[in-house]
């Protein structure tokens, strides 16, 4: 093979590669709607402290003093 047909190889091969990575996080946007789920297995609450058992969410606005 020649080198600028390797070189043009090389270029259209990078291209895929990274049209694919994009399309494969686009995906794993769609299916989950974009939004990250964590699980937290283990937790400790020592005396005296306080922990909140159950779905939690936060709407992202952060405080709204006026």
């Amino acid at each position: 093979m020649v080198k600028a047909e390797f070189d043009s190889a090389e270029r259209a091969f990078n291209k895929l590669t990274r049209t694919f990575a994009a399309q494969v996080e686009a995906l794993k946007k769609y299916r989950t709607g974009g939004q990250q789920h964590v699980t937290v297995k283990h937790v400790t609450v020592n005396e005296g402290g306080q922990a909140i058992v159950g779905n939690v969410s936060h709407g992202g606005q952060g405080d709204e003093k006026k």
